[in-house]
């Protein structure tokens, strides 16, 4: 049984607290730890947002999805009438300040994803949607994604994601057998067990 905890430290004003997030082993029931630093408990969370990732104690990235989302779609809707609706700029433009303001933060950290049909379909919804906004395209003309995507020059979001998967993996392959990043990517458990239904992916699973 393997049990994992995480410890952030957060600044909040001009006072810093300590917060504890504990990762159960899979079918554990989840208990809070109780975890002391001198007199003071430490509180614990099962949540937290380190490096501008939300890191969930449930092991998912459907929050993270949901983040990710939801900044880029603030950040796309702020620049509505400047940029996609300004008909004095270009589209290469356009494109550009797309790939810089809206997909950095939409993707950002996804070289680690567990990426699922569903997390999948929202991405692309998304991306798709906002390449047709620029275009200037309305909802209903019948223009497949493929036309888009040839018309603005940006490729899909499936191939971007595993683009950045791909290399973050071969930047591990390449690492010496001792580093961790690697031990964690290539190990494998010694004795486990599944229930009757098919077992969930792994990183390596979506790599292949």
């Amino acid at each position: 049984m393997v049990l994992e905890e995480f410890t952030v430290l957060r600044d909040m004003g001009q006072k810093r607290s300590n917060e504890v997030l504990y990762q159960p082993a899979p079918q554990e029931v989840f208990h809070h730890p109780h975890i002391t630093i001198g007199e003071s408990d430490v509180k614990s969370v099962q949540q937290f947002t380190y490096l501008g990732n939300i890191i969930s104690s449930e092991g998912k990235i459907d929050k993270e999805i949901a983040n990710r989302l939801a900044k880029a779609y603030r950040a796309f809707r702020k620049l509505h009438k400047r940029v996609w609706c300004n008909k004095d700029l270009k589209k290469s433009t356009k494109i550009s300040v797309y790939r810089a303001i809206i997909l950095s933060p939409l993707i950002h950290g996804s070289e680690s994803w567990v990426i699922y049909h569903h997390h999948l379909r929202l991405l692309k919804c998304f991306h798709q949607c906002c390449l047709s906004v620029m275009l200037n395209i309305p909802w209903s003309d019948y223009v497949t994604n493929v036309s888009v995507l040839e018309q603005t020059g940006v490729t899909s979001i499936k191939a971007m994601l595993l683009r950045m998967q791909l290399c973050w993996a071969g930047h591990i392959s390449r690492m010496e057998d001792h580093r961790f990043p690697k031990i964690v990517l290539y190990g494998e458990l010694a004795t486990r067990c599944h229930k009757r239904r098919a077992p969930k992916i792994r990183y390596m699973d979506s790599l292949k």
